[in-house]
């Protein structure tokens, strides 16, 4: 399974690709190479946490190239390179098993598969974290987060008279995860990422993080 985080449609239906679903990265590996702690980290290793997740959250806004937008079909260069880019965020910021689960469903080769279902083209993605508690230590000593993201988008129809991409609308949504972070040979590591909560859009006319959003609904 993955997250595809900000894949909202403008119509304000998730499509069969725009899920927010939970993710369960399974798999323990040995004390050796994977641990956590007792109590909450230090500022510094906090620190180290936050910077993980940023630099996750950061693939999750991927864009169709600008340059290409007349083209129905991504060129293969421009698809690897991005695949090659959200491949090796992954394993900076995951576990093995984390990493290899993300890329079984792409957040990057995602936007095809809008594109080739609507012709829309997702052109301007973005986030902002706008919440970051900690959440106590798991069982096996893993430490637990709760991260609370903003996510919006902007998609388009290209015209082929006028050679330009017109913007059909702008959708956002806040979603609430639980992130659990390890140590791996003395880096902290995304182990597993949550759906806690989602609240879509409640207003179109609007958009941005204190835009108006539905209730929570769980997961």
């Amino acid at each position: 399974m993955r997250i595809l985080h900000r894949v909202v449609r403008h119509r304000g239906l998730f499509g069969s690709i725009g899920l927010v679903v939970v993710v369960a990265c399974a798999g323990i590996v040995p004390l050796l190479f994977m641990g956590g702690a007792s109590s909450q980290p230090s500022s510094a290793d906090e620190s180290q946490i936050r910077s993980q997740i940023d630099a996750y959250l950061s693939i999750q806004d991927p864009n169709w190239p600008k340059g290409s937008y007349g083209l129905a079909t991504m060129p293969a260069s421009l698809m690897n390179q991005g695949l090659g880019h959200e491949k090796q965020v992954l394993r900076q910021v995951g576990t093995d098993s984390f990493a290899a689960k993300q890329m079984q469903g792409s957040t990057f080769s995602a936007i095809q598969k809008l594109r080739d279902a609507d012709g829309e083209v997702t052109f301007a993605g973005e986030h902002q974290v706008v919440g970051f508690d900690y959440a106590g230590v798991g069982s096996a000593g893993e430490q637990l987060y709760q991260v609370r993201v903003w996510w919006g988008e902007s998609r388009g129809q290209w015209d082929a008279d006028t050679k330009q991409l017109v913007t059909v609308g702008k959708v956002d949504a806040v979603t609430l995860y639980q992130v659990t972070m390890v140590t791996v040979n003395g880096v902290w590591k995304i182990d597993k990422i949550s759906t806690l909560e989602l609240q879509t859009d409640a207003d179109p006319a609007q958009y941005g993080p204190n835009s108006p959003h539905n209730p929570p609904g769980s997961f």
